[in-house]
């Protein structure tokens, strides 16, 4: 099994990296290691984290950094759908049409 981004989910991550390094580039080192190495564990857990407020999703919270990674498993993979501020109002995202899931 494998952990794969959408690329709009990939595109949210970069941008945040981005930010951070504009602002403390210590800070992004430990975001990337800390994001990266939470994502990847999504493989040996996948169950572990709560289920999404979107069907058929699950989202993991990662609270230092005030971000959820919305996921979906499915058979090979672990598909990271979305990378989302946990501060936003996230009642008002729809995943599919906002161009998240593929």
């Amino acid at each position: 099994m494998t952990v794969t981004w959408s690329p709009a989910a990939e595109t949210a991550y970069l941008r945040y990296l981005s930010h951070l390094v504009g602002l403390n580039p210590t800070a992004a080192l430990r975001a990337e290691r800390e994001i990266s190495s939470a994502a990847a564990n999504l493989v040996d857990f996948p169950l572990a984290h709560r289920e999404a407020r979107w069907e058929g999703l699950r989202e993991q919270v990662l609270h230092r950094w005030k971000k959820l990674i919305v996921y979906r498993v499915e058979a090979e993979r672990i598909l990271i759908v979305a990378f989302l501020d946990a501060r936003q109002d996230l009642s008002a995202i729809d995943l599919d049409r906002d161009g998240w899931t593929a």
